[in-house]
C-alpha cells in the first residue's frame, strides 16, 4: 500500500475514535482479519465509556515519562513528561507536555485539548504551544471529525491557526457499506486562491463474502485534465483461518496494471503476524527490500518489533522496539488512542502497557539503547492532581546481589513492593522497611520488574540481579 494512503487512513480514522479502526490497522500493517468494523468500534467504544464512568474497572493513564539514552554517562536521561486530565466521565480532555530544561526543571511547552460527544467519539483536538517569554498560549492547529449513527467517521478536517483564525488545509470524506467497513476514502486540499476544496486522492476498497478486504484501488486528481487518474492497486490473499498471507501492489502504466511491490506474511498458531518480507519487482525478478519481525508475550501482547533492510545480499538490522505489559491488568480501549505508542499490531493488545524501549543497530550485530517511555497509571479520578515532577522510581545499586535501595523522585512514600519475572510471575512481595530497602540475595540471577506502591500510585522499574 502506498504511504500516502496509509497516512490518509491513519489521519482520517485512527485519530478520531477510541477504538482503533480495523480497516486502518489492516492498511497500516496488514494485520489480522478486518472484520465488521461497525460492531468492533461500537463494542469497544461502549465498553470504554461504560468502564470509564465506573472509574474502577480500568486503570487510568495519568502521565508518561520520556527518556533518552546518554551513552557517555551510561544512563537514561529524562527528556520530557506528559500529564493527562480527565472529565467526570473518565474521558481525557487535556494532555500537557513538559520538557526537561536541565537540573530536573520541567517546563510546560505544549498542550492538546480534546472534546467528545456523549457516545465517546472524539469531536475535536486543539493543539497549542506555550510562549514562555510572553507567558501566553499560541494556537497551532485543530482537527475535528463528524460521525454517522454507528460511530463511523464521515469527515475529518484539519485546520491551521493563522492570522487570528483557523484556516482549512485538508479534509477526508469516508463512505461505508452496510456492515460498517469503509469502501471509499477521498481526500481534498483547500485551495486558498479559489477558497474551495479541491480533490486530491481517493481510495476505493473491496471485500469478499467474509468481510475481508481483497482489493484497494488508489487514484489521484489530475487538475489539468480535471479527472481521476489511476495510480496503484493492492490485492490481498488469506489462508484458511482468514489471516493475511500476501499483499501485492500494482502500478498503473497508461493502460495496464504492472507488478510493483509485494509483502509476504507469516503467522503463529494464534493467527498473529510474526514476519513480513517486502520486495520490489524489477520487471523480471523480485528484489527483497525490507524485513519486519514481531514477537508476543505469554498473554498474546505484541512485545517485540524488529526491522531490517536488504543490503549487500544480506539483511541489515536497523531498529528494534520492545514493550512490556502488566500481566494482570487489562488495557482500557481509551488508552490506545492517547499517549501510549502503539505497536504495529495493536489490536492484539490485551494488557496494560507499562514501558517502551527503542534501540538502534550498532552495526556489529547488537543494539544500542536510544529511547524509553514509562506509563504511569491510577485507579481513576482526575489526573490534574498528579505530580509531574520526578514520579519515577530509582533502584540502586542496579545490577545488585544484596540490598537494593528504593528512591522515589516524588514526595510519595513507598509502602509495599512486588518483584516479578519478565513473564509476570510473582517472585516476592512485602512491605518496605523504614530504610526503603529490599534484599535480593536469595533471588536467582536474572532480569526482574520491581513494582513499588505508595497506596495511590504504582511505580515500576527493571532490576538486574547478578
Amino acid at each position: 500500500m502506498n504511504r500516502i494512503t496509509i497516512a490518509i487512513l491513519s489521519l482520517a480514522l485512527a485519530s478520531t475514535s477510541f477504538a482503533q479502526h480495523p480497516t486502518m490497522n489492516f492498511g497500516k500493517s496488514l494485520a489480522k482479519k478486518p472484520i465488521d468494523t461497525r460492531s468492533v468500534k461500537s463494542d469497544l467504544r461502549a465498553q470504554a465509556i461504560k468502564h470509564a464512568k465506573k472509574k474502577a474497572a480500568f486503570k487510568q493513564l495519568d502521565s508518561t515519562t520520556y527518556y533518552v539514552w546518554e551513552s557517555q554517562v551510561g544512563q537514561w536521561i529524562t527528556e520530557a513528561r506528559s500529564k493527562i486530565t480527565y472529565n467526570n466521565d473518565g474521558l481525557p480532555i487535556l494532555n500537557e507536555y513538559y520538557e526537561d530544561w536541565g537540573s530536573g526543571n520541567f517546563n510546560l511547552t505544549d498542550a492538546v485539548e480534546t472534546n467528545f460527544d456523549k457516545d465517546g467519539n472524539l469531536l475535536s483536538s486543539l493543539y497549542k504551544e506555550w510562549d514562555e517569554f510572553n507567558k501566553q498560549w499560541n494556537l497551532e492547529y485543530r482537527d475535528s471529525s463528524t460521525y454517522d449513527n454507528s460511530g463511523n467517521v464521515l469527515e475529518y478536517l484539519y485546520q491551521v491557526y493563522d492570522n487570528g483564525k483557523f484556516e482549512n488545509r485538508y479534509r477526508s470524506l469516508s463512505t461505508y457499506n452496510t456492515k460498517g467497513a469503509i469502501t471509499k476514502l477521498k481526500s481534498e486540499q483547500w485551495d486558498q486562491g479559489s477558497q474551495a476544496w479541491m480533490p486530491s486522492t481517493v481510495s476505493v476498497l473491496f471485500y469478499n463474502g467474509d468481510d475481508l478486504m481483497t482489493t484497494m484501488v488508489d487514484s489521484t486528481w489530475n487538475k489539468a485534465s480535471n479527472q481521476w487518474v489511476l495510480t496503484t492497486k493492492d490485492t490481498f490473499e488469506y489462508d484458511a483461518n482468514d489471516v493475511v498471507t500476501r499483499q501485492t501492489q500494482y502500478s498503473w502504466n497508461s493502460n495496464a496494471w504492472q507488478l510493483s511491490e509485494r509483502s509476504i506474511f507469516k503467522a503463529n498458531k494464534d493467527g498473529q503476524i510474526t514476519e513480513k518480507i517486502e520486495a520490489e519487482y524489477d520487471g523480471t525478478t523480485w528484489d527483497s527490500t525490507g524485513l519486519s519481525k514481531y514477537g508476543y508475550d505469554a498473554n498474546g501482547n505484541p512485545n517485540v518489533e524488529e526491522y531490517a533492510a536488504w543490503e549487500d545480499d544480506r539483511w541489515e538490522s536497523n531498529t528494534r522496539y520492545e514493550y512490556t505489559y502488566d500481566p494482570v491488568e487489562k488495557v482500557n480501549p481509551i488508552i490506545l488512542n492517547m499517549d501510549v505508542y502503539i505497536p504495529d499490531y495493536d489490536q492484539y493488545i490485551i494488557n496494560l502497557p507499562l514501558e517502551e524501549f527503542d534501540y538502534l543497530a550498532d552495526g556489529a550485530g547488537g543494539w544500542d539503547k536510544d529511547y524509553h517511555e514509562v506509563y504511569h497509571y491510577s485507579d481513576g479520578g482526575n489526573a490534574s492532581s498528579v505530580k509531574i515532577l520526578n514520579p519515577e522510581v530509582t533502584l540502586y545499586p542496579n545490577p545488585a546481589n544484596g540490598a537494593v535501595h528504593i528512591q522515589l523522585g516524588s514526595d510519595d512514600r513507598a509502602e509495599t513492593y512486588v518483584i516479578r519475572s519478565v513473564n509476570g510471575a510473582l517472585v516476592e512481595d512485602g512491605r518496605l522497611s523504614n530504610q526503603d530497602t529490599i534484599d535480593v540475595s536469595n533471588i536467582p540471577a536474572g532480569i526482574y520488574v520491581v513494582e513499588v506502591s505508595t497506596g495511590a500510585h504504582v511505580y515500576r522499574s527493571k532490576l538486574l540481579v547478578e
